[in-house]
């Protein structure tokens, strides 16, 4: 029911009681103009003396998290957050920091008309775009969905809605003052509320205070807000009153505050006279160190790269892995699933637990379920109960085609089972994930439904658009001059792999494919390649760029992309060095790949030489097998992506890790023409090893030598180049 004064419902004061009653969030929407919203949600949050903004426009004494920094707020808690729309709907940040409101606390948001919210020229959708796209040139469909979502709350009377439309001059005043007051007192009561520990709690610290006892380790997952921090910090704190020694790891610090806390306060009720001494250890040096503990208690266990937990797993007898379920993290569940399998074949006694009884709100919070629906946060995918895998028939009927992101937003279940599974198979997947798939026009969708069984997705594959660069552009990012947004193998083709030509050719990286488990090895993944193969006209290569291992070097071969490139440096989120494989489908992109293939192959013995990648036996091998690499007479030939590397390093622009094969055939090739003596080569050789200290320096040295030798032998098609080059 509407009130007739500008806000609905008309039973505000019901639903603050009812708020108070249940232990639940305050959900308050201010629909109008930007200034209006602000000035409004200002005097609406002076109720708290500690607002969170999220917000270009936040009042002086708010806290506003750094710009992409909210994981720095994971495991605290907060009384007021006001999001600001008009100045982008950030879906991470939204995620993050609404889980740390506590019971009485209040979510404000700050939207434009609901009905004209899906045209507005939102400034997080720059993020999703790429180069050269600067906004949207149709409505946003991710806006479109969540406008419908907010009105569809709307109608479950459970959030005040304030709309400057109708508001009345005469009496809205009145009302805000009111609402104020109610305001302030869902203040004091947030503010003085007492955690009470559930029985999921309960279960939790008496599993991990028995690990001990029976030297295993425990899976613990949870919603946001359900105490997983709480009971690691009063469980740590029962071992330390023991004397027994405890570390805490994770990849942000900050978010182990909790953990801290809860140990403290524990502390000092079980042992007050009792230092604690309970330390955090980063996941890399703990692993270096590997420093001695009783009980190590891993937190956001999704973040941190499978390779690492497993390490863990084999070195310490009792740990406990803490990872969200459904959250801004990254997906529990796809984790947990993965991670527990493998878990569960290496360490005897290995235990799960998932809580599920909320402890900073009470059960039911409509703010929760909301939050959960807008973000997709607790998408799962198709839950049919399939036959197991060896039960499925080898030539398993499937149909695959293209979709668009506004069919997937007119129908939620099949937007549900398409997100849900790109969740479960990729568990760093975050909430803005799903509003790029929806709101970046330049990505393919591809759906791979079992006609047997009802039609559910049981395989997706997204492709964004790259490449297509103008000429003066694509030569300053191969001399690293520019960084256009988005377009990353286009880029990392030509700034990486030397390929000066790269940006000019247009093709689709394929971001992502996913596959429910029961139907892999079935030829699904395989099936959505040759689908996008075949809408692919126009395109010069079809590509990809992955947490290299060999089962998915084996795939990818299979489908005849070839390796081009591996990153030195291991990706933070995996754990792996990348990999990038291109299928040529043009002329143009033949000569390229051939050329970074055969490049490659010669580059891989030097890279695991050297030591600049660290890879398993297995992919080692399956690399080397595949790419047949071996340094011979014919390979030690100049070709013409050394002579590119050479002129980009020479003038500064190339790194000297990623230039040091085409330098040392350089020397060779000056050498064995005679331009070179013996004793000038070992000279230039001895100095080709990095210093510890003088680096800078020792660096322009060496681009300046490096310089004189390619000048004189550069033929005539480079000298252009060369001059051009600056």
């Amino acid at each position: 029911m509407e009130s007739a004064d500008g806000h609905s419902p008309s039973n505000w004061r019901q639903v603050i009681a009812d708020t108070l009653r249940r232990q639940h969030r305050l959900m308050i929407v201010l629909e109008g103009d930007d200034d209006w919203g602000r000035a409004l949600a200002t005097e609406l949050s002076q109720a708290s003396d500690n607002s969170v903004w999220l917000s270009d426009s936040a009042p002086e004494l708010a806290n506003v998290p750094a710009k992409g920094r909210t994981d720095q707020w994971l495991g605290r808690e907060t009384h007021w957050l006001v999001v600001d729309c008009f100045s982008g709907f950030d879906p991470d940040a939204i995620g993050a920091l609404s889980g740390t409101l506590v019971a009485g606390g209040v979510l404000l948001f700050i939207v434009p008309k609901l009905a004209e919210w899906s045209n507005f020229n939102d400034p997080y959708c720059k993020k999703l775009l790429s180069w050269p796209d600067e906004q949207l040139t149709t409505s946003d469909l991710y806006l479109s969905r969540v406008s419908a979502l907010f009105q569809k709350k709307y109608q479950q009377q459970s959030v005040i809605n304030i709309r400057q439309a109708d508001m009345k001059i005469d009496t809205d005043k009145t009302f805000i003052s009111e609402l104020s007051a109610e305001l302030y007192r869902l203040k004091k009561y947030s503010a003085n509320r007492k955690t009470l520990t559930t029985a999921d709690q309960q279960s939790a610290i008496s599993i991990i205070k028995a690990l001990q006892k029976k030297t295993s380790s425990l899976m613990l997952t949870a919603d946001r807000g359900r105490g997983k921090s709480s009971a690691m910090g009063i469980s740590a704190a029962s071992y330390l009153a023991e004397g027994k020694s405890v570390l805490v790891t994770g990849p942000r610090t900050v978010a182990a505050d909790e953990v801290f806390f809860h140990a403290e306060q524990e502390l000092a009720k079980i042992a007050p006279d009792l230092e604690s001494n309970l330390k955090f250890i980063a996941p890399d040096l703990l692993l270096q160190e590997k420093p001695k503990a009783d009980l190590l208690l891993v937190d956001e266990a999704a973040a941190i790269p499978l390779p690492m937990l497993l390490q863990m797993l084999a070195h310490w007898p009792s740990i406990v892995f803490a990872s969200t379920t459904h959250g801004y993290e990254g997906s529990g569940r796809g984790f947990s699933l993965k991670f527990s399998a493998l878990a569960a074949s290496s360490s005897a006694g290995w235990q799960t637990l998932e809580m599920f009884a909320p402890i900073r709100w009470g059960e039911g919070d409509p703010t929760e379920q909301f939050i959960s629906q807008l973000l997709l946060m607790d998408a799962e995918p198709s839950s049919l109960n399939f036959p197991a895998k060896k039960q499925l028939a080898d030539k398993c009927a499937v149909e695959i085609n293209a979709i668009s992101a506004e069919a997937l937003v007119n129908d939620e279940k099949l937007l549900q089972q398409t997100y849900g599974l790109l969740v479960q198979a990729h568990y760093q997947t975050q909430p803005s994930d799903l509003r790029l798939m929806l709101g970046n026009p330049k990505i393919t969708i591809l759906l791979a439904r079992a006609t047997e069984y009802d039609h559910l997705v049981v395989g997706v594959l997204l492709a964004i658009e790259e490449g297509g660069f103008p000429v003066l552009l694509a030569q300053d990012i191969w001399l690293g001059k520019r960084r256009p947004r988005g377009h990353l193998l286009a880029q990392s083709l030509a700034a990486h792999a030397g390929y000066k030509d790269a940006p000019l050719q247009k093709g689709l990286r394929v971001s992502r494919i996913a596959v429910l488990p029961q139907f892999q090895q079935h030829n699904v993944g395989s099936q959505l390649l040759q689908k996008l193969k075949v809408q692919a006209d126009g395109y010069d290569w079809l590509g990809t760029s992955f947490a290299a291992s060999a089962a998915l070097v084996d795939f990818w071969h299979k489908n005849l992309y070839q390796a081009i490139r591996m990153g030195i440096s291991k990706d933070a989120a995996s754990g792996h060095h990348s990999l990038q494989m291109l299928l040529p489908l043009s002329a143009a992109a033949c000569e390229m790949t051939q050329c970074l293939s055969c490049y490659f192959n010669r580059q891989l013995p030097e890279l695991i030489a050297k030591g600049d990648v660290e890879l398993d036996t297995d992919l080692q091998n399956k690399l080397i097998k595949l790419s047949n690499a071996s340094i011979n007479d014919s390979d030690k030939n100049l070709l013409a992506l050394d002579w590119l590397n050479l002129i980009s390093f020479s003038r500064g622009y190339r790194s000297f890790e990623l230039s040091r094969l085409s330098i040392a055939l350089l020397l060779d090739h000056k050498f064995r023409k005679g331009s070179l003596s013996q004793q000038q080569l070992n000279s230039i050789s001895n100095n080709l090893q990095v210093p510890k200290v003088g680096k800078k320096s020792w660096l322009k040295q060496l681009r300046k030598t490096i310089s004189a030798e390619v000048e004189h032998e550069l033929e005539s098609e480079l000298v252009v180049l060369w001059k051009s080059v600056s």
